[in-house]
């Protein structure tokens, strides 16, 4: 579709004065305005037929693998000009269906040879996104018209995942600590871990409870157990799924904030030799993948993992951890993925947690909205703030009423912000790993 720029439609409307001017010097002059307008339509037939036209331009748009929840992922628009195509800047719009940040449109400047620009497409949540259709549009030489191309159907689906690239960056971030090294290699701190590792000579500093009397005497010197991280320990993360989850913190739900932490320690407890299960919950138990070893089993996590529903649904802690319970034959690590609102409706969550922490080592994971520390923080500047301030303060003791409670139970918890929860996460699991707890 061609139609006419700003540009021309100013300079048809700058004849009117050019013919008022001509008018007022000399009624004779009146004709100069037809010859304006004559000139302006022509220029513009000849923008129209000197511009670029469609069968100059050919265009293909790559299918991008798969995208990442929470990450940009570029989508490759290959344009291939003609030799006998004028050189022309083409803006480019994807119209795409799915949970996603509204796209930007990009421009791409053809010269006579191919060139590829990148669209890039921000999932909001996990599901199928469907890149409908490409819109182009370009502009005549002097810029008096403008041609409008749409591309499709597309028919393009990619899946949006969860951030693995990320998991894996922070992985490897981890792997490269001091506090990783530590909880899954030999050398560690003397009298951490369970299982025996060697003995060496005493050096001052060691912790004296670490000497072995027997060895010592045997050896006529003093020598000290050391112990490293017991392997093949069984970590499940538990995700909940119910309404809460589905909230949006930092532009993501809840949910893919849980996901992403909870992979990220099941990366790093695969390489730990830990085996590492997951499964889900909202009003009933959902998904179920029994926790096994080796790095394949990331595949089938991250699998699991993007197919976990948002729901709407109140989430029934009592139903779905004790069918988790009846399941666990052996101690484990249990990782809680959640969130709650009160002290009254988390009751029976705490109940069934603290139950549960007789049987198992739990870690209770609750992913804060920063909205809640920085309101706190905020000065009250009218009546209605105080008055927010103060339902938000009453929130907020609540909330860590329950979390007491927990602790109180044997529960290790973790309340933070999904910037920091995965970090605090981990040094809980690496700190279970050190003291040998399970």
């Amino acid at each position: 579709m061609i139609r006419p720029t700003s540009r021309a439609v100013w300079l048809v409307a700058a004849g009117a004065p050019v013919a008022l001017l001509a008018v007022v010097v000399s009624p004779a002059l009146w004709p100069l305005w037809s010859l304006w307008n004559v000139i302006v339509f022509t220029l513009i037939l000849r923008d129209a037929f000197a511009m670029l036209r469609p069968g100059q331009l050919a265009v293909r748009v790559e299918t991008p693998g798969a995208l990442h929840v929470g990450r940009a992922t570029a989508v490759a628009v290959h344009l291939t000009p003609d030799e006998t195509a004028p050189t022309t800047r083409v803006e480019l719009l994807l119209d795409i269906d799915g949970e996603v940040a509204p796209p930007a449109s990009v421009s791409a400047v053809l010269d006579g040879g191919p060139v590829t620009t990148p669209i890039d497409v921000l999932p909001l949540r996990r599901g199928a996104v469907h890149l409908t259709s490409l819109w182009l549009r370009w502009q005549g030489p002097t810029g008096l018209v403008a041609r409008t191309r749409r591309l499709g159907p597309l028919g393009i689906v990619a899946p949006a995942l969860p951030d693995v690239l990320t998991v894996r960056e922070a992985g490897l971030a981890w792997m490269q600590s001091r506090s990783y090294i530590q909880g899954v290699r030999p050398r560690r701190y003397l009298g951490d871990g369970s299982e025996f590792d060697t003995h060496r000579p005493y050096e001052p500093g060691f912790d004296p409870r670490a000497i072995d009397w027997k060895v010592s005497a045997r050896m006529r010197s003093l020598h000290v157990r050391q112990h490293r991280a017991e392997r093949n320990h069984r970590v499940m993360l538990v995700v909940d799924t119910g309404r809460l989850m589905a909230d949006p913190v930092h532009g993501l739900p809840r949910l893919d904030h849980a996901v992403n932490a909870g992979l990220l320690l099941a990366w790093l407890s695969l390489r730990t030799g830990d085996r590492v299960g997951l499964c889900s919950f909202d009003e009933a138990p959902g998904v179920y993948v029994d926790a096994s070893g080796g790095l394949r089993t990331m595949d089938r996590l991250v699998g699991a993992a993007a197919g976990l529903a948002y729901t709407d649904t109140e989430t029934n802690f009592t139903r779905g951890l004790l069918a988790l319970d009846e399941r666990l034959r052996r101690r484990s690590i249990v990782v809680i993925l959640t969130d709650f609102q009160d002290s009254t409706t988390a009751e029976l969550m705490v109940e069934r947690v603290s139950a549960m922490a007789r049987r198992h080592v739990l870690i209770f994971v609750a992913i804060r909205d920063p909205a809640l520390r920085s309101g706190l923080d905020a000065p009250p500047a009218s009546g209605q703030a105080i008055n927010e301030a103060l339902v938000l303060d009453d929130l907020d003791r609540e909330r860590r009423t329950v979390l007491r409670r927990l602790e109180r139970a044997g529960v290790r918890c973790v309340d933070a912000e999904p910037d920091d929860v995965s970090a605090r996460l981990i040094n809980h699991y690496l700190e279970i790993k050190r003291r040998g707890a399970v």
